[in-house]
């Protein structure tokens, strides 16, 4: 006589089968996310403009008025250049 399902999983084992798939699968990406932030994760892109970085640096103190306003009409005639 032939059982079809005689060694495989019951009722029992299907209600404890998909909350123990769903927990191995949450893991597994609770650890992916764990380690792109303890390894740097992915490469950030800057999106600040020039002009905001040359702001910042004049904020810290690492150049002065002069050098600030020199710098700013650089990256202005920059620009216009390129417009034409």
């Amino acid at each position: 006589m032939m059982h079809w399902y005689g060694g495989g999983m019951d009722w029992l084992g299907w209600l404890f089968g998909w909350p123990t798939m769903l927990a191995f699968w949450a893991i597994v990406v609770a650890a992916v996310i764990a380690v792109l932030r303890v390894g740097g994760g992915l490469p950030r892109t800057d999106h600040r403009t020039p002009e905001q970085l040359l702001d910042e640096r004049l904020a810290r103190g690492e150049i002065d008025v002069e050098d600030y306003t020199r710098r700013r009409d650089m990256l202005g005639a920059g620009r216009k250049d390129s417009a034409d």
